[in-house]
């Protein structure tokens, strides 16, 4: 896995997060859009994975930094961060196939 942090050193970096498996139960409620629909996929994990520049910087407990890296979430076993294009990042439980492969749901 590549070092997220690589050329990055000086972004504000917020702390991992982890979920118990009541918190991933939780998540688990199809998210709705500003007209009411529900959305396809259950378990939107909405705070920030990745790294992210803004242009003019931005202030972290009062320091600016050029961006910010959010880390993805410690989820408990049988549980896992999926990211399904368009739709972000989803915590999900593990779906395994018959050779046991974990695959999105579809």
């Amino acid at each position: 896995m590549d070092n997220i942090f690589e050329g990055r050193e000086d972004y504000y970096a917020h702390p991992q997060v982890t979920l118990t498996v009541k918190d991933c139960e939780k998540l688990q409620r199809r998210q709705k859009n500003a007209f009411g629909d529900k959305w396809p996929y259950k378990g939107h994990y909405l705070p920030l994975i990745g790294p992210i520049r803004y242009n003019g910087g931005c202030i972290r407990e009062e320091e600016w930094y050029p961006g910010e890296i959010g880390l993805e979430p410690i989820v408990p076993e049988g549980w896992e961060v999926r990211y399904i294009s368009t739709w972000g990042y989803h915590v999900q439980k593990t779906e395994l196939d018959i050779w046991g492969i974990s695959h999105a749901n579809t």
